[in-house]
C-alpha cells in the first residue's frame, strides 16, 4: 500500500488499530480524521493502556492541548506504543507542549522506529538528516537512555503483562472500569453511545492473544510510504 506521507498526527490518527477489533486482523487505516475519532470514542481498551493513552492523546493533541497529549503519549510510549513514541519526538522537532529539542526529537523517533515500519524510518531518516554532527553524537546517547525505559525490550513485557491481568479478570466475570457506554459484556459485543450498529467485538482473538497481540498492531503499518516533506499543519508550537 502507498500513501504519501502527510504532517504527524494526521497520518497518526489515520491509522487506528481499534478499526480492526471486530475481526481477528487489523484492516487497512481509515482516512478521515473526524471519522477516525469517532472510531477511538467507540472502541474497547480496556485492558489496553497503550491504546487508552495513545487515543486520549489524539484526541488532545487534535483539540490543540499539546501539553496534555505530551502526559498521554508519555503513559502509552511506556507500554510499547510506536505511534504515541513518534508523537513525542515529533511534538519536541515543533516544540509543541514541550521545548523544542531535535536532538531528543531524533532520539524518541528513533525508538518509535525500531521495529521497522516504513513511515516510522523514513521520519527517522528525515529528522537525523537535519541534525549537525553534534547533535547526532548526542542524539544517539540520548537514544539509549529512552531505550532503556521506554524500547520494545522492557515496554513489550509491560504491555504484554497488562494483558494477561486483564484477561485474568474478564475470565472472572469482574467488569473493571466499565464506562456508561459499556452496555454488553462478558462475550457480548461491546456497544458505546447506545448504537448497537457500531460494534466492535473487543474478543477478537489477537486483541488478547500475548504471542500475537504485537503482531495484529505492526500489521497496521507494514507496506511502503512516499515521502515528502515534513510539515507543521497546526502551526508551530502552542
Amino acid at each position: 500500500m502507498k500513501q504519501p506521507y502527510v504532517e504527524l498526527l494526521g497520518l497518526l490518527l489515520c491509522a487506528v488499530p481499534g478499526s480492526a477489533l471486530a475481526q481477528d486482523a487489523p484492516a487497512s487505516p481509515p482516512n478521515d480524521t473526524t471519522s477516525t475519532l469517532a472510531t477511538m470514542d467507540k472502541t474497547y481498551t480496556q485492558g489496553h493502556p497503550d491504546l487508552f493513552n495513545e487515543f486520549a492523546g489524539m484526541r488532545r493533541y487534535e483539540a490543540g492541548d499539546y501539553s496534555g497529549a505530551m502526559k498521554d503519549f508519555l503513559q502509552a510510549a511506556y507500554y510499547a506504543d510506536k505511534p504515541s513514541q513518534l508523537s513525542i519526538g515529533l511534538m519536541y522537532l515543533r516544540g509543541q507542549g514541550i521545548e523544542k529539542d531535535p536532538v531528543k526529537a531524533y532520539a524518541w523517533v528513533s525508538v518509535a522506529a525500531e521495529r521497522q515500519y516504513p513511515q516510522f524510518t523514513a521520519t527517522q531518516n528525515q529528522v537525523w538528516a537535519d541534525l549537525d554532527s553534534q547533535q547526532r553524537k548526542e542524539a544517539k546517547v540520548m537514544q539509549q537512555t529512552i531505550a532503556a525505559q521506554y524500547g520494545d525490550a522492557v515496554a513489550k513485557p509491560r504491555m504484554l503483562q497488562a494483558i494477561r491481568d486483564s484477561k485474568v479478570d474478564m475470565t472472572a466475570g469482574i467488569n473493571y472500569g466499565a464506562s456508561a457506554d459499556v452496555h454488553t459484556y462478558n462475550g457480548v459485543k461491546i456497544c458505546a453511545q447506545d448504537n448497537f450498529n457500531e460494534c466492535s467485538d473487543p474478543y477478537a482473538k489477537w486483541y488478547w492473544d500475548p504471542n500475537n497481540y504485537f503482531a495484529g498492531r505492526d500489521a497496521t503499518w507494514r507496506g511502503t510510504v512516499t515521502m515528502g516533506p515534513l510539515q507543521n499543519v497546526h502551526g508551530n508550537g502552542q
